[in-house]
C-alpha cells in the first residue's frame, strides 16, 4: 500500500503563507525555497495578476531557482550547461527573484536584501550570487520570444476567430448573488485572448491538447448540462447544498486574491514541508509543479479560445433569444451564478486544468496519491463573510483536484463538460511535463 503523507493548514488571514504550515514558527526558520515561494504568493496577491500571468512567473522563478542549485530539468530549447557549483540557498534566491522580476515587470529588491541576510557571511558568496544571476538570464533569454508578450494584450490574434453560432462566448456581466463578492465591471472583453498561442514550457504542440467538441445545442446532453447548471448553479438554487455552497466559495479564488495555481502552491508548500527533502529535491518539487502549471494555462487558454463557447449565464438568461423557445432549456432572464462569471470563454474551465495539472505532478513526485490535509481558504480576500471559521478535508490528491473543478459547477460558471474535460486535460499535462522533462 502506498504511503500515507499528512498536513494541515492550520490558519488563514496572515501577511506570511508560511504562517498556515506552522503557526508558532516565524517565516524566517523555514528554508529558503518556503520563504521565496511566499514571497511570491504575496506578491500574486498584492499585484492582482491573474492566473495567467502568476503561472508564467511561478515557472520562470522556480525553474531558474531549480537550475541555479543543479537542477537540469529537459525542456526544449533551453540552454543551460550545469555547474560544479554546490547548490546554495543564496544562488537559489538569486535566481528566483531575477526572473520573477523580468516575468511580472516589478522589483523583488527589498525582499532579495531581506532573505540574503541569512547569508550574509557564507563562503563563496559571490560565486553564488554569480550562480544565480546566470540561471535567470538563461530562462529569461529562453522565454523571451515565447509569444507571451505579445499575447499580454485584449486584442484576438488571427488563430483564434469567432465562431458564428448559437454557442458562441459573449462578455459577461455581475450577475451573481453571494455577497461581500469582487467589484467586477460589467460586460469585460475575454481575458488575454492569445495567450494560449505562445510557446509551450515542456508538452509540446498545444494542439496535442486540445479537447474534444463542446457537446451540440440541439443534442440531449446539452439540454441535461444546461438543466443541470441552472439548477445546481443558481444563485437561490433550491439543490444545492449547504457544502456545495461553501466547496464554491472555497476555491472561487477571485480577483485580488492567490489566484487558483497559487492555490495548489500554497497546498504544497504544505505537503513539501512533511518532507525531508534535500535543497535540490525541494526545487525540483517545485519547479515540475510551476511548469505544469504554466502549461496548463497555455493549453486551456488555447481551448478557450480555440472553441469559445458560452457561458452559462448567457445560455440560461438568453435562452430564447439563443436557442428555439424548449420545455428542457427554459430562459430565466432573472437568473444569477451563485459566483461571479469570469470574463473568458467557458471550455475548457481554467479551474480544472490547474488543478489535475497541479494535483497530478504532485502525486507523481510524492509517489502516491493518499495524502491526509486539512486546509483553510487560501484568501479571506474575495469572501470575508462567507468563509471565515470553515477548513476543508481530503484523503487524496485527486479527491481535491475533483472538488476544485466541481466548485465551478456549483457555482453555476461552468458547464459538466467544462469540468470534466479539463480535468482529464490537467492530468495529462502532468504526465507529460513529468514523463518528458522530470523522469529522472
Amino acid at each position: 500500500m502506498a504511503p500515507l503523507i499528512s498536513g494541515c493548514i492550520r490558519s488563514a488571514g496572515q501577511q506570511s503563507y508560511l504562517t498556515q504550515l506552522e503557526s508558532k514558527k516565524e517565516p524566517t526558520d523555514f528554508p529558503i525555497v518556503f520563504q521565496c515561494n511566499d514571497t511570491m504568493l504575496q506578491g500574486t496577491r498584492n499585484l492582482s495578476l491573474s492566473p495567467l500571468e502568476a503561472s508564467r512567473g511561478y515557472a520562470m522563478a522556480h525553474l531558474a531557482g531549480y537550475l541555479a542549485v543543479g537542477g537540469q530539468p529537459i525542456l526544449p530549447g533551453l540552454s543551460w550547461s550545469r555547474s560544479s557549483f554546490s547548490p546554495s540557498g543564496l544562488a537559489y534566491l538569486t535566481a528566483f527573484f531575477d526572473a520573477l522580476e523580468e516575468a511580472w515587470s516589478t522589483s523583488f529588491a527589498p525582499d532579495k536584501r531581506r532573505l540574503a541576510q541569512r547569508y550574509h557571511d557564507a563562503p563563496q558568496r559571490t560565486e553564488a550570487i554569480i550562480q544565480g544571476q546566470k540561471a535567470a538570464r538563461a530562462v529569461t533569454r529562453w522565454r523571451t520570444r515565447d509569444g507571451a508578450e505579445p499575447a499580454r494584450s485584449r486584442i484576438y490574434p488571427d488563430r483564434y476567430p469567432k465562431r458564428d453560432d448559437v454557442l458562441s462566448w459573449k462578455p459577461t456581466a455581475p450577475f451573481y448573488g453571494a455577497s461581500s463578492g469582487p467589484d467586477i465591471n460589467a460586460f469585460q472583453r475575454g481575458l488575454l485572448p492569445g495567450w494560449g498561442a505562445q510557446d509551450t514550457w515542456a508538452i509540446g504542440s498545444v494542439s496535442r491538447f486540445e479537447a474534444a467538441p463542446f457537446p451540440d445545442h440541439e443534442s440531449p446532453e446539452f439540454a441535461r448540462q444546461f438543466e443541470k447548471v441552472q439548477l445546481i448553479g443558481g444563485a437561490n438554487s433550491p439543490v444545492r447544498t449547504e457544502e456545495q455552497s461553501e466547496v464554491a466559495l472555497f476555491w472561487e479564488d477571485g480577483p485580488g486574491g492567490v489566484t487558483a495555481p497559487g492555490h495548489f502552491q500554497l497546498l504544497a508548500l504544505e505537503l513539501c514541508h512533511k518532507q525531508s527533502w534535500t535543497l535540490l529535491q525541494q526545487a525540483r518539487f517545485f519547479c515540475a509543479l510551476s511548469i505544469a502549471q504554466a502549461d496548463a494555462a497555455i493549453a486551456s487558454w488555447h481551448n478557450k479560445f480555440h472553441h469559445d463557447i458560452l457561458r452559462p449565464e448567457t445560455a440560461i438568461r438568453y435562452a430564447n433569444t439563443r436557442f428555439r423557445p424548449s420545455s428542457s432549456m427554459p430562459e430565466d432572464s432573472s437568473w444569477h451564478s451563485y459566483i461571479p462569471t469570469p470574463a473568458f470563454p467557458s471550455y475548457v474551465s481554467g479551474h480544472s486544468v490547474f488543478g489535475a495539472a497541479s494535483a497530478g505532478v504532485m502525486r507523481l513526485l510524492l509517489g502516491s496519491d493518499r495524502i491526509r490535509l486539512t486546509a483553510v481558504p487560501a484568501d479571506l480576500v474575495n469572501w470575508p463573510m462567507q468563509l471565515k471559521n470553515v477548513s476543508r478535508s481530503w484523503n487524496s490528491l485527486t479527491a481535491i483536484a475533483e472538488e476544485n473543478g466541481a466548485s465551478r459547477e456549483y457555482g453555476g460558471v461552468h458547464w459538466e463538460e467544462d469540468n470534466q474535460n479539463g480535468l482529464q486535460l490537467g492530468f495529462a499535462i502532468a504526465d507529460t511535463v513529468v514523463k518528458n522533462s522530470f523522469s529522472s
